[in-house]
Parts: structure tokens; sequence; C-alpha cells
């Protein structure tokens, strides 16, 4: 889930990312570091497969595979670490994959 807190109020919920549970959405530190680009939130894949995109406004949830799932320095362990945008472009910072992941929105 997300966390959202209201500053002005200090009150505090949560938006379901739906991806909680068995199978490859299993454990823990999916999603580390967030950037905001043309009004979405797009939060970066650390143990997670895809690249989680937030609708701030309309609370609703979607997901970019970044194709790199599977065996080996792609198996799910601390992929990317952090993101930004430049240019239209996201760039997502390598933490143990061998690449910068770049998305085009």
């Amino acid at each position: 889930a997300v966390l959202v807190l209201d500053p002005t109020s200090k009150q505090v919920s949560f938006i379901e990312s739906g991806k909680g549970g068995l199978g490859k959405w299993n454990g823990t530190c999916k999603w580390r570091g967030v950037c905001v680009h043309a009004g979405l939130l797009y939060f970066c894949p650390f143990n997670a497969s895809a690249v989680l995109v937030l609708d701030p406004t309309s609370k609703q949830v979607s997901f970019i595979e970044s194709g790199k799932g599977g065996l080996g320095k792609w198996n799910g362990t601390c992929k990317w670490r952090g993101v930004c945008v430049h240019a239209g472009l996201l760039y997502f910072c390598p933490f143990n994959a061998s690449a910068v992941l770049v998305l085009d929105p």
C-alpha cells in the first residue's frame, strides 16, 4: 500500500497497490523511491519487477513491467533505487541491476 499523509490535517490514509500476498509480488521492499511526472507518481522497482504508477487525483494504480524479472541479477533483489525525470524520460538508478532503467511514459 502507498501511505498518504495530508500535511494540513495530519491524517494518514493508504492506497492499496493490489500487489501483496503470494507469487512474484510476495516479499518486502517492492518499491523504493518516487518522482512525479505529468501529474503521476512513479515508484522505483526495488524488489518488484514493475514500476508502480499512481494517479494521486483518482487514486488509480497501474504498473509498467520493467521486463527484468527471472533469475540472476534481475530476480527481485534490489534492482533499482531512486528515480528522476529529465527531458520527459524517467531514469531509475541501478542498485544491483547492471544498467540504468529508462522509461518513456
